[in-house]
């Protein structure tokens, strides 16, 4: 049989599935029974950004078991909140980052300027370099970020005490670019 019409009869038969997408890991389902109380609170932490932009720093620890929504709960809040910044006209990015893929520093700050689309030069940089690029970037485009760092004991184990102490002082740090 014809390659193309086994393709086409496939496709156009009827899937047993509903909503398919909704098996994939990346799926964020627009609501999230039973989470409300982990949504308010990160949007009474993150309100700051909204009602004065680039004046704090906010770090959050989400801590939990395996499977009990973290890792949605933040994917779906950071969409949100994100529309919600945008309607005000705070260009607001959210970048989820799987630490257990991006286990340093520079990786990961990789992976945000990937996510954010800032156009880097193709030779190769050190962290720092990077954060520096990063950070005239979001000055110059007046963008604010909110990165989750999911699975960040992998990040822990793989580059230690130094890196994590970098990572909560970079508003420190930077404080004048931001």
């Amino acid at each position: 049989m014809d390659p193309k019409k086994i393709i086409e009869e496939t496709l156009s038969r009827p899937s047993v599935f509903y909503k398919k997408e909704a098996l994939y890991p990346e799926y964020v389902p627009k609501t999230l029974p039973h989470r409300e109380n982990q949504i308010r609170q990160l949007a009474e932490f993150f309100r700051p950004l909204l009602i004065s932009p680039g004046s704090v720093s906010i770090k959050i620890l989400s801590i939990g078991g395996v499977g009990t929504g973290k890792t949605v709960s933040t994917k779906a809040f950071g969409r949100d909140f994100r529309d919600i910044a945008v309607r005000k006209g705070i260009d607001i990015r959210y970048v989820h980052i799987n630490c257990h893929r991006s286990r340093t520093l520079h990786e990961i700050i990789t992976e945000i300027i990937k996510e954010i689309n800032v156009p880097i030069p193709s030779r190769g940089f050190s962290a720092r370099e990077l954060l520096e690029f990063l950070h005239q970037y979001l000055d110059k485009h007046n963008i604010y970020v909110i990165v989750t760092l999911d699975e960040f004991d992998y990040f822990v184990e793989t580059s230690g005490s130094e890196a994590v102490y970098f990572l909560m002082r970079i508003y420190d740090e930077y404080h004048d670019w931001i």
